[in-house]
């Protein structure tokens, strides 16, 4: 029977080098038996960008306990500045025995020194930068599968006011509220009493009016 199987290895950025690679194709046999003699194959090599573009959603494979890099430029506008930086993963479960992820983020090249927590099948996590870490430069991802499984991910990679800046920026908006709201109420109070003075001194008035008629003796007409 003819076996048809298909082999990869990835190469990450941080050990793709200038020079002559050697790639070999090694034939195991079974136990106590010798490979066949005459066995057919296909080498193929391709780059592949490993550029991560912020903002959007990048999906991508990793296995066998290896570490997969990818690569996030940064230079922070005046737009940008004082926000953190959000790396996301999302594991992918629609392989069967996905392999368990963990992801890392460091500005030296392919280095694990932000690593984040052991991640389960099917499930997200995000690692976040805070401004004061956020800087030009290149940003260095890492997806590791932690067991000789495959897996496949979604990463995104991108900028967003810091927390701390967005509980001040609301809780300014509730105290505007408050206040527009009080304002609002203490308005229609003081237009109601201005009303009903209004109409009390009308009332005298017309009562003034009234007992000066009456005292002259007449009666309006």
């Amino acid at each position: 029977r003819r076996e048809s199987s298909l082999r990869g290895v990835d190469v990450s950025p941080c050990d793709l080098a200038v020079g002559l690679w050697y790639v070999s194709v090694e034939l195991e046999g079974g136990s106590g038996t010798e490979p066949a003699a005459d066995t057919s194959y296909v080498v193929t090599a391709e780059l592949a960008s490993a550029v991560l573009e912020l903002g959007k959603t990048t999906e991508g494979s990793v296995c066998c306990g290896q570490s997969q890099f990818l690569v996030a430029e940064l230079s922070p506008d005046d737009d940008e500045e004082g926000e953190e930086l959000r790396v996301e993963l999302v594991s992918d479960n629609r392989l069967r025995d996905q392999s368990p992820l963990r992801l890392s983020a460091s500005y030296q090249p392919c280095e694990d020194d932000t690593p984040g927590a052991r991640l389960a099948p099917s499930m997200a996590q995000t690692l976040t930068l805070p401004p004061d870490r956020v800087k030009p430069g290149r940003l260095f991802v890492g997806v590791h599968a932690v067991d000789g499984g495959s897996a496949r991910f979604l990463l995104n990679v991108g900028y967003r006011p810091e927390l701390k800046s967005i509980v001040i920026v609301f809780l300014v908006a509730v105290s505007l509220l408050v206040i527009a709201t009080i304002g609002v109420v203490c308005f229609i109070k003081v237009r109601k009493r201005l009303r009903k003075h209004r109409e009390l001194q009308g009332e005298l008035s017309e009562r003034r009016q009234a007992l000066r008629m009456a005292i002259r003796g007449g009666r309006p007409v």
